[in-house]
């Protein structure tokens, strides 16, 4: 089966890189988005102060949809899912992940 084209590498064997401005700094778009879906869901739920065993639970079922995108997309199922479904969930993850951090951060 071939490689997904999100993780192509090039032609050196190399991944691709994030985009990089004149003045050397790293950029990533999906920074962005992770900020944005934050915000989305801080104007939906509030700020969430859940446990650790809350915050893994609700991480670990994102990463499920993860997958779950991932197999849509490979393999037919679920209606067949696009390239664009698991790079919003992978979105999602993050920002679970951020927002997770902010709180461990803020708590100790």
């Amino acid at each position: 089966m071939d490689e997904s084209p999100v993780i192509r590498r090039d032609q050196r064997g190399e991944l691709p890189n994030p985009r990089v401005f004149p003045d050397n700094e790293l950029v990533f778009p999906e920074l962005e988005a992770i900020d944005a879906e934050i915000s989305r869901v801080l104007d939906r739920f509030g700020y969430q102060s859940l446990t650790l065993f809350d915050w893994a639970s609700i991480l670990g079922e994102e990463y499920g949809e993860v997958c779950k995108a991932i197999n849509d997309h490979e393999f037919g199922t679920g209606g067949g899912g696009d390239l664009q479904s698991v790079y919003e969930e992978c979105i999602q993850v993050a920002a679970v992940a951020v927002h997770m951090a902010a709180v461990i951060r803020e708590a100790s």
